[in-house]
C-alpha cells in the first residue's frame, strides 16, 4: 500500500506494530521498477517501557525493559518496625507495550512491653513501633517498698518486644515496747 505514486517513485507509511517503532521515523520512499514492483525494507526497534514501584506514595524504584523482555517483580522492600503489605498488581512474565505503575505499602508493627514484678507477669502493654513511651507507675504492695525497674525505656517503641523487671523489698518496722 503505497501512496503518492508516480511512474518512478512512491512513499510508504509502515503499519504500526504493538511494542515496536519504525527505526527510521521518516516516511519511506523507493523507486518503482519497470515492472511496477517496489521493494522497501522497514526496520523496527523494540520500544522501552518502565515499571515504576511506589511505596507509601513515594517513588521507590524505576526499571526499564524492552517490549517482550522477561520481567520479575521487585522483591519486597524492608522497613524497620513495619511489615510490607504487598504490591497492588501482579505482572505477566514479559513486558507489555505500556508503562506500569505498581504500588505497595507498609503497615506498622505492634510490640509488647512486659512488666514482671518479683518474677511474675504484672502487666503487658502493646504499642505500635515508634510510639512515645512512658514507664509504668510503680506498683504497690502492702508492707513492701518497690525497688524500681531494672531498666529504663527508650523514648519510643523499638522494633522488638521488651521485658522490664521490678522487685519489692519487705519493709522493716520497729516495735517499741513501753
Amino acid at each position: 500500500n503505497y501512496t503518492g505514486a508516480t511512474d518512478t517513485e512512491a512513499t510508504y507509511a509502515p503499519a504500526a506494530k504493538e511494542g515496536f517503532s519504525v527505526a527510521d521515523s521518516s516516511v519511506l520512499k523507493g523507486n518503482i521498477a519497470a515492472d511496477g514492483s517496489l521493494v522497501l525494507k522497514v526496520y523496527y526497534s523494540r520500544n522501552d517501557y518502565t515499571i515504576t514501584y511506589n511505596v507509601d506514595g513515594k517513588e521507590h524504584k524505576v526499571e526499564t525493559y524492552k517490549f517482550g523482555a522477561d520481567i520479575t517483580i521487585l522483591e519486597e522492600p524492608n522497613k524497620e518496625g513495619y511489615t510490607f503489605s504487598g504490591w497492588d498488581k501482579t505482572l505477566d512474565a514479559t513486558m507489555p507495550a505500556e508503562n506500569i505503575v505498581i504500588n505497595g505499602s507498609f503497615s506498622v508493627n505492634a510490640y509488647t512491653i512486659t512488666y514482671n514484678v518479683d518474677g511474675a507477669e504484672h502487666k503487658v502493654e502493646t504499642y505500635d513501633y515508634g510510639t512515645a513511651l512512658e514507664i509504668l507507675k510503680a506498683p504497690v504492695k502492702e508492707g513492701h517498698t518497690f525497688s524500681g525497674w531494672d531498666s529504663s525505656l527508650p523514648a519510643t517503641m523499638p522494633a522488638e518486644n521488651l521485658v522490664i523487671n521490678g522487685t519489692f523489698s519487705p519493709n522493716t518496722y520497729k516495735i517499741t515496747y513501753m
